[in-house]
């Protein structure tokens, strides 16, 4: 009888167990689509970006036929995200890998120092914001102390002139 009612709380447990587990990865499946079209609207972005760039370059021909092939290859890239399942990305991703690999260390190099230069940008520029902020505050706080000690020095001296004299607020105090 304890076998069979360890047997079912057992069961219950994985039953609730698998159902968080689905739970989780659903909401981790939703927050991949959308982060997988977020990333397919920054690609489209950054190709019209590049297209506009390819038309100002009329100048130039041979640097405008790369740029606008650029462009049109991250058009490409944005609509293969856009409409692409996430297991089958991944899928290629590995393939690619495997088939290219000399290609897949240059551009994990590359954006690992990519990464790295946006890290240490924001680092630099919140540490600038902090030194400004510490270097003003401890301005103030330096000229509060010097306004501090001029205020209290007169305080010091009638106090230190007291104490040797034996005067005190005008009145004559014996030390006898």
């Amino acid at each position: 009888m304890a076998k069979t009612h360890r047997s079912s709380a057992s069961q219950h447990t994985n039953n609730t167990s698998s159902r968080v587990l689905d739970d989780i990865l659903a909401l981790a499946g939703t927050l991949l689509r959308s982060r997988k079209d977020y990333g397919a609207d920054k690609l489209n972005s950054l190709a019209q970006a590049t297209r506009e760039y390819a038309n100002s370059l009329s100048d130039a021909p041979s640097l405008h036929s790369y740029v606008a092939s650029a462009s049109e290859n991250i058009d490409e890239l944005a609509d293969y995200v856009m409409h692409t399942e996430i297991d089958q990305i991944i899928q290629d991703a590995g393939n690619f890998a495997r088939r290219h690999p000399i290609a897949t260390l240059g551009v994990t190099i590359g954006v690992g120092l990519l990464a790295g230069n946006m890290m240490r940008g924001s680092r630099s520029t919140s540490t600038a914001a902090n030194s400004r902020r510490a270097s003003s505050s401890s301005r103030t706080s330096r000229s509060n102390v010097r306004s501090t000690s001029r205020r209290s020095a007169p305080k010091r001296a009638r106090k230190q002139s007291a104490r040797t004299t034996g005067v005190s607020n005008g009145s004559v105090q014996s030390n006898a």
